[in-house]
């Protein structure tokens, strides 16, 4: 799947990601079924992005979905812990 190269513009690894598969924004919302602001919404913080959405972008990529919910989960906890807003109660009751 996707090996992170150099640290592009990109906001996040899941950005990152789409970049290095070469999917454009409206590619991406066509997979996934979404339009106009809801792409922005899910590419800034893609753990809002449904089950059903990461499963459609896994087949497209023909991908492992569970390694795009490890990346999304992983790229989260690492933006929680940078931006100081890390919280314990999310990491116990998440387990």
């Amino acid at each position: 799947m996707y090996t992170p190269i150099i640290k592009s513009r990109a906001r996040n690894e899941f950005e990152e990601m789409l970049r290095v598969e070469g999917l454009s924004k409206r590619r991406f919302g066509m997979i996934i079924d979404v339009k106009g602001s809801t792409i922005d919404k899910y590419i800034n913080d893609p753990s809002q992005i449904r089950v059903h959405q990461i499963e459609s972008l896994a087949n497209y990529l023909e991908a492992d979905a569970t390694a795009l919910f490890k990346l999304i989960h992983e790229d989260y906890a690492r933006q929680l812990i940078t931006d100081g807003k890390y919280e314990e109660s999310y990491f116990t009751t998440n387990k």
